[in-house]
């Protein structure tokens, strides 16, 4: 086996693993989302993928897919011939993108967050940033003692969302 055919198999492979790994997150929020039917969903504000193990792997996947393409362009090297997924390597990019991902469920307990409640009496405040226009969706913040949790929700939440953490002794500002 020579260098050559030895990238070559981990870039399969790594194309393999890339699809399946992305379909269990992705299976994962279905399950979450399931579970949480009736509860108020806020959205992760990043635009890119929070698995970050997965976000670099993509990443370095398609840059060397990239740069084995140029290579093979200006007629320097023709590895990328033996590569299974070359014509279709950008199908991973799609696995770089947020999604809509749930970052938390505010609920009747609480506020969950990757399978953790945090119980309303350890929330100290909570505060609505700003609309964004083209998504329609507000910016919360959410003050525990000891962190803060930003997430989207869309706009047409803001009321329901209010009234349920006043319900719950929740300040909307610190006092």
């Amino acid at each position: 086996m020579t260098i050559q055919s030895i990238f070559i198999m981990v870039l399969n492979l790594t194309y393999c693993v890339i699809i399946p790994w992305f379909l269990y997150y992705a299976y994962r929020q279905y399950k979450a989302n399931r579970s949480a039917a009736g509860q108020i969903r806020v959205y992760n504000p990043a635009r890119l993928n929070p698995h970050k193990l997965l976000l670099v792997v993509t990443l370095l996947y398609a840059s060397a897919v990239v740069v084995l393409w140029l290579l093979y362009m200006f007629k320097v090297s023709n590895v990328i011939e033996d590569h299974w997924f070359s014509y279709i390597f950008m199908l991973v990019l799609p696995v770089v993108a947020n999604h809509d991902r749930v970052l938390m469920y505010i609920g009747e307990y609480g506020i969950s967050q990757e399978g953790n409640v945090i119980p309303w009496e350890f929330i100290s405040y909570y505060e609505f940033g700003k609309l964004n226009t083209l998504t329609n969706r507000l910016l919360l913040e959410i003050h525990t003692k000891d962190n803060v949790i930003r997430g989207l929700l869309p706009s047409e939440s803001q009321e329901e969302i209010r009234q349920f953490l006043e319900e719950n002794k929740v300040q909307s500002k610190l006092a």
